[in-house]
Order: structure tokens, then sequence, then C-alpha cells
């Protein structure tokens, strides 16, 4: 009875140094667990041998993926890009159609999120412009001026593309 209640002590000290998991001071911790058998090509993520006690590195596993997934996250500005049914477009805000009103000089194109340090590229469209008709952009908050050098030719249009900066 004696070796028995001598035995049984040891029986259990030995079991748990054979069988223990590793340490679990952290979900992260990777001490006394199996380290991993690879890894990934692209993020280095753990691979571990099937069957195997990976511990703390399955964890440190999903908080790698986790970020690399919000990593792939896309942030739009609604003035340049939207996504519409998952697909990123430009947006209506990022380029247009306008014209002058007759012979005028200046037109005012109105472009909210418009800052004066953005990039405004305009052209002639539907014709060939006169010496008269060459255009210049004047930045403003919301606002761009599209100015001829004369009155030219009556309800000019041309084509803008809006570049955030």
């Amino acid at each position: 009875m004696k070796f028995i209640k001598f035995i049984i002590p040891i029986i259990f000290i030995v079991s748990a140094l054979t069988f223990a998991q590793g340490s679990i001071a952290t979900p992260y911790d990777t001490t006394g667990w199996d380290p991993p058998n690879s890894y990934s090509t692209h993020y280095s993520l753990r691979i571990f041998t099937l069957l195997s006690n990976p511990g703390g590195g399955y964890n440190r596993n999903m908080r790698q993926i986790d970020s690399l997934m919000y990593a792939l996250v896309v942030f739009t500005d609604t003035n340049q890009l939207a996504i519409v049914n998952d697909t990123l477009v430009f947006s209506d805000r990022m380029s247009g159609i306008a014209s002058f009103t007759g012979t005028d000089q200046v037109d005012t194109l109105a472009i909210l999120g418009f800052r004066p340090t953005d990039i405004l590229t305009v052209s002639v469209r539907d014709t060939i412009p006169t010496s008269n008709d060459l255009l210049g952009v004047y930045p403003a908050t919301d606002t761009a001026y599209i100015k001829r050098a004369a009155a030219g030719i009556s309800g000019l249009t041309y084509s803008w593309i809006w570049v955030k900066k």
C-alpha cells in the first residue's frame, strides 16, 4: 500500500511532464508547443504538421491573417472612386463635360471637395479650337474657373478630369 502511495505521485509527475502542452501565459505563447514545420510562400504564415500542438503559433497566424485582410480594405473617397456592386469605379464627380455660355471668356465649374492644390485638366471637345479658345484652369476651393484667351466659339464644350492630390 505504501508503494502505491509512493508510485502514484511519481506517475502523475512523469505524465504531466510527458503530456504537458507548454506554456499558457498568453494566447500567443509558443514556449513548449510544437514549432512550425514550414512557412507559407507569400506571408510567412506558420504551417504545422498534422496532429501537432501549435499552441500560440495558431493564434499568431490568426492575428497575422487578420492584419493582412484589414490591409486589403479599400477606403474610397467618393469624389474620386466608388464601389458599385463590388467593383471599384471612377466617381461621376471625377470627370465631366461642360460648356461656356455663349462667347463668355470664363466658365465656373463647381466641384465639391476640389482644392487649389488638386489637378484639373481640361480639353476642348467636338471642335477644332481657335487661338481664342485655348483653355486655362484657375483653381479655388470647391470651384475651378476655366478661362479662354478671348471670346471664341459660342457654347464651346470641354471635358474635364479632376485628380485629387
